[in-house]
């Protein structure tokens, strides 16, 4: 039996791309939400095995991964491989395969280093470090991520495989056509820096509108719209306020359909401090919008096929510019603002040139197309079928 493991579905990146391989009808057989929480759409006809309340109350509490692991160990015997999404379930994925002897492959969606500094996350970092090398085989979804498990997490290279993620590009350009709500459409007359993400700390919104202040000094007709809801709303909301933008910057929440808007945008900005592999990033191209990104780990330099950039001056690439990811220290802080604000006003002129902006299009879309499903599912669909070889299962 092939099982897949995940906390739950609820909307993010890494279960959005979970949703991507549990609809495959042909990869996985049996389906284990921990948490039986589903936002995302599943269409497989396979088992989705959810738990009681009683499970669920174990779940909750601090060593209920080990209660929770007893439990899965009835569920898989030694012929079984088991893939499993997010740090709670690939802990529990890990521990019951020492009782049923199961193959147990993790997937790791976030660059850890950063995800675990905090000394809050101190007893979640032990517990990574002991159990992680002890899995199958670890999946990663970028180049940076793999060094930092090989370097902060003791893992061996030889136990980590690099699977970028997945877009639906079918489903990207049916839903890019659709048309703006009403309430949105006098907005995006005007040209429009976009960024989307959850209001938080880690998406650093609160500095990208410190930078477009600084744009907005010679590009007034220059609009920046962030999407996502978060712990910073209201944070967002008075700074915008201080610096009297709020005719100019406009916070829409959630929305259902973020493509449409990035279609009638003419920027899209990813200024995150970390991410694992932006998926947002990856969408953008698909959709055929001009990039800055601020060269956080991981992803963004990869996306962008960087190759040799030391991280100290901003650098256009084939899809928009890539500028430095320095620190916290409010030095750096403020070099961010201003390598962000140069990149802005620099793509501004760029994207006004005709020839320019086509080609910076042509050659996002080409670049998205490269992590279409029909490109990377086989890659998790060859990765299974040699470990059960492996295992020999068949």
């Amino acid at each position: 039996m092939r099982a897949f493991i995940i906390d739950n579905l609820v909307f993010g990146g890494a279960e959005r791309q979970a949703t991507y391989l549990i609809n495959n009808q042909d990869i996985f057989d049996e389906i284990f939400l921990l948490e039986g929480v589903k936002k995302y759409k599943l269409t497989t006809s396979k088992p989705i095995n959810e738990f009681s309340e009683n499970m669920l109350k174990i779940y909750k509490r601090p060593y209920g991964d080990i209660q929770f692991a007893k439990k899965l160990e009835s569920k898989f015997n030694s012929q079984d491989l088991v893939v499993s999404f997010l740090e709670r379930s690939n802990i529990i994925n890990i521990r019951s395969s020492f009782k049923t002897g199961h193959r147990a492959i993790i997937s790791i969606r976030n660059f850890m280093s950063e995800r675990y500094r905090h000394p809050k996350y101190t007893f979640r970092k032990i517990l990574i470090k002991k159990y992680y090398p002890k899995a199958d085989l670890i999946i990663t979804n970028s180049h940076q991520s793999k060094l930092d498990l090989i370097q902060n997490f003791s893992i061996p290279e030889h136990k980590i495989k690099v699977i970028y993620n997945i877009i639906d590009l079918e489903k990207i350009n049916f839903l890019k056509n659709e048309k703006l709500p009403l309430e949105h459409q006098e907005l995006f007359q005007s040209p429009i820096i976009l960024n989307i993400g959850s209001l938080t700390t880690q998406k650093a919104q609160l500095q990208l509108i410190e930078a477009y202040s600084k744009f907005k000094e010679r590009n007034s007709e220059y609009k920046l719209v962030i999407i996502g809801e978060g712990p910073q709303r209201e944070r967002l909301s008075n700074y915008i306020s201080k610096l009297r933008l709020e005719k100019n910057v406009i916070l829409i929440g959630n929305v259902d359909n973020p493509f449409k808007y990035l279609k009638f945008s003419r920027i899209f900005v990813l200024n995150s401090n970390y991410e694992g592999f932006p998926n947002v990033l990856l969408e953008s191209l698909a959709v055929g919008i001009p990039i800055i990104s601020k060269n956080c780990k991981s992803g963004p330099k990869e996306l962008l096929e960087v190759c040799d950039y030391d991280n100290s001056d901003i650098l256009l690439t084939k899809y928009g510019y890539l500028f430095p990811r320095l620190s916290d220290s409010k030095g750096d802080y403020n070099k961010e603002v201003n390598f962000l604000n140069t990149c802005l006003n620099n793509m501004v002129k760029l994207i006004d040139s005709e020839r320019k902006n086509s080609d910076f299009k042509g050659n996002c879309l080409k670049r998205g197309s490269e992590f279409s499903k029909d490109i990377i599912i086989p890659e998790w669909e060859n990765m299974i079928k040699i470990q059960e070889s492996q295992k020999g299962i068949f």
